[in-house]
Formats: structure tokens, sequence, C-alpha cells
């Protein structure tokens, strides 16, 4: 088991503080794996009031932490529900987001939004400790590549996870993406920018080097 610190949930939550007030920043989100640049976790799960399935023949979906402004950042659609906001907090029940692939194989003849699932951290054979309430059914999004197929997909708040991880579990609640919206048209002040996040995250935290990503 790994214990995971408070202190990192406050490190991203202080880094979207001081970067979505950046001069030339439209609005700043924090996802797991960025789309089509990294591969997201995959975790099996347990839809809450359906026929548990054989253990060798669990479903599966991808799997990213995020803050609640990813959707709008990413120019991600609701298509139905509500977004995951501020008030998605560790004490308040847990929530997920699903895309609409998810919404089409596991949900062909049911309506989503109040379903609960249960994630398991694959390879561990161990779930979360608290069900996830479905609020809302997002667009899909490319994460492998514009070839190819997209996956079911659920999006958990980074502010909801516990603080001990099965084995390297952790990994996902450690390691996030900074994402930046920027107006559209010439990108003249993007060295400025990068400059200003740069700062920002020193002053957070001097041990934290950033790995910008275009």
């Amino acid at each position: 088991m790994e214990k995971t610190l408070p202190s990192v949930k406050a490190f991203y939550q202080r880094l979207l503080e001081r970067t979505n007030v950046l001069p030339g920043v439209e609005s700043a989100a924090l996802i797991g794996a960025l789309p089509t640049r990294c591969c997201p976790e995959f975790y099996s799960f347990a839809i809450l009031g359906h026929p548990a399935p054989p253990p060798e023949n669990r479903p599966r979906a991808g799997y990213s932490e995020v803050s609640s402004g990813i959707f709008s950042t990413l120019k991600i659609p609701l298509v139905k529900g509500r977004w995951l906001d501020e008030h998605d907090m560790e004490a308040a029940p847990w929530v997920i987001a699903i895309n609409q692939s998810f919404a089409r194989k596991f949900f062909p003849n049911e309506d989503p939004i109040g379903q609960q699932i249960l994630l398991r951290y694959d390879p561990y054979a161990v779930d979360e400790l608290r069900p996830r309430q479905i609020i809302g059914i997002v667009g899909d999004v490319k994460h492998f590549g514009l070839g190819e197929e997209t996956p079911p997909f659920v999006y958990a708040p980074f502010t909801q996870q516990p603080t001990v991880f099965p084995g390297g579990a952790a990994r996902a609640h450690l390691h996030k993406a900074l994402v930046l919206r920027t107006p559209s048209g010439p990108m003249s002040g993007l060295k400025s920018l990068g400059g200003s996040v740069k700062r920002a995250l020193a002053e957070i935290d001097p041990n934290q080097p950033p790995s910008p990503t275009s």
C-alpha cells in the first residue's frame, strides 16, 4: 500500500489558482493523461445493482483524474447531467463523469445518470473504498489518436481520492498534466506565458520542475 500526503491535492489546487489568473490564460485545468499524448489508466469496475460479472470478464474503461474545469478548457461538450464542479470534494458523495462510448456500451437501454459504479485499481484486485455516482455524460475524446476508436472512459475528480492506494496505483494521483486555454489567434505571448507558469510553479514548490508539451 502507498500513502499519499494531503500536500499532493494542496499543490495542484494552488497551481490551478495561480495559473487561472495569469495574463493570457482563459482557463486552466488538470488531467491525468493528455489526449493523444500519453496512456491513461485502465480500470475494471462493477455497476451496482447489475449482475456481477465473473472475475475474469469484468468490464474495463479508461480512467483519468481531472479538475472540474477540464471539460470547458478542452471544449468537451456536456451531453447530459452536470459537470464535475468545485463542490465535489472528499467529504461529499463521490462522483464520476462518463463518456458517450461508456454510456452506449454499458447502459444501452437505461439512463446512466444516478447509477453507481465501483472502480478497481487494476492490476491490483482492490476496489475503491467508495462507489461513485454517475452525474454527467460528456463527449468522446480521441485519447489514443485521431484514427483510433474511442474506448469507454471515466473522469474522476482529483479532489475525491483516498489517502492510501494499493501498489503503484498512487501514480494516477501523483502525476497530472496542466492544460491552459489561451485566446485564439497568433501565439506571440506563448514564451512569456511559459515563463509565468514556471515562476508560479517555482513559488509553489521549487522541487517540481515542469515538463512542457506543445
